[in-house]
C-alpha cells in the first residue's frame, strides 16, 4: 500500500473517530431525565427526600441542570441520613440512594432522648411521630458537661461499654435483643439489665470504656451472653407465671435467679 493511500485512510478513520465523540456527546446532551427513583430510605419517607433535595417525580432536566454535590449536601442536612449516591442512569432516569444511620439504642438524658449509632454518633429524633423499637440506655453519668456540645466518644462514661454491649446481644441472638428493654448505667458496680417482659433487672459486672481493647473483658462478656441467653430461650418461658424479683449474673459462669418473698 503506497504512503499516499495510508495517509488518506488515517485521515478517515481521524474523520470518523471525532465525528463518534462529537455526536455521542450530543446525544448524552440531549438526555432529559424525567423519573426520581428513590432506594434505600426506611425511615426518611420518600416526600420528605424530594422536599429536602429540591426535586420532584415528576422532572425534565438536562445533564447540566443537575448537580449532584448539591442534591447531596442538601439531603445530608438530614440527622438520620448517613450517605448519598446520586447516578445518571440514561436516558431519563436520576437514581437518589439513601444509607441511612443505623440507631441501635436510645439515650436519656434528663428526659432529653436522642438516638445512637454503633459508630457513637448521637443525633436527635428528626419527627415526634417516630416509633424505634430500640433498648432505652439510661443512667448516664454526664460529668459535669454539657449535652448539647457533645463531639467526641469518650465524654459520657461507661457509654462505650453499654453500646458494644448491645451490639454483642444483638449479634449473639435478635430474640435476646429483643427481651432487653433498658441498660441502666447508674450504679457504680454493676450494670443493670432490664427485661422487657416483666420489668426485672439483670445485673451483669461493670466492664471498661476500653472493652473494645480488653480480650479479657470482651471474653467474659460473651459467656455472661450466652448463659443469658440460656436462660430467656429454656428456663424464663416455663417460669412467666412466677414472679422474679431480679437476675443475678455477677457471678463467673453462674446465673441466680430471685423470686419475690411470697414464692418458693
Amino acid at each position: 500500500m503506497s504512503l499516499k493511500k495510508i495517509l488518506i485512510l488515517t485521515v478517515i478513520v481521524a474523520v470518523i473517530s471525532v465525528s463518534a465523540v462529537v455526536l455521542a456527546g450530543k446525544w448524552r446532551s440531549q438526555d432529559i431525565y424525567r423519573v426520581v427513583t428513590i432506594s434505600g430510605n426506611y425511615t426518611v419517607s420518600d416526600d420528605e427526600i424530594l422536599k429536602m433535595s429540591g426535586l420532584s417525580k415528576n422532572i425534565e432536566l438536562s445533564p447540566e441542570q443537575i448537580n449532584e454535590n448539591d442534591i447531596i449536601n442538601r439531603l445530608k442536612i438530614h440527622n438520620e441520613i448517613k450517605k448519598v449516591i446520586i447516578t445518571k442512569i440514561p436516558p431519563e432516569e436520576l437514581s437518589v440512594q439513601i444509607i441511612e444511620k443505623n440507631p441501635i439504642a436510645i439515650i436519656n438524658f434528663d428526659n432529653n432522648l436522642k438516638l445512637i449509632d454503633e459508630e457513637l454518633e448521637m443525633y436527635p429524633f428528626d419527627e415526634k411521630g417516630k416509633i424505634f423499637d430500640l433498648p432505652l440506655i439510661n443512667g448516664i453519668n454526664e460529668s459535669g458537661s454539657n449535652v448539647n456540645s457533645y463531639s467526641g466518644k469518650k465524654k459520657y462514661s461507661g457509654l462505650k461499654s453499654a453500646v458494644y454491649i448491645l451490639i454483642s446481644i444483638n449479634k449473639e441472638s435478635k430474640y435476646l435483643n429483643s427481651c432487653i428493654s433498658e441498660i441502666n448505667l447508674s450504679d457504680k458496680d454493676r450494670l443493670i439489665l432490664y427485661a422487657s417482659e416483666k420489668g426485672f433487672p439483670v445485673y451483669l459486672p461493670k466492664y471498661s470504656d476500653n472493652i473494645l481493647e480488653n480480650k479479657k473483658e470482651r471474653s467474659d462478656l460473651s459467656n455472661r451472653i450466652k448463659v443469658l441467653k440460656q436462660f430467656f430461650e429454656n428456663i424464663f418461658p416455663s417460669e412467666r407465671t412466677r414472679d422474679i424479683s431480679e437476675i443475678d449474673l455477677t457471678y463467673s459462669n453462674q446465673l441466680i435467679i430471685t423470686y419475690e418473698e411470697n414464692q418458693n
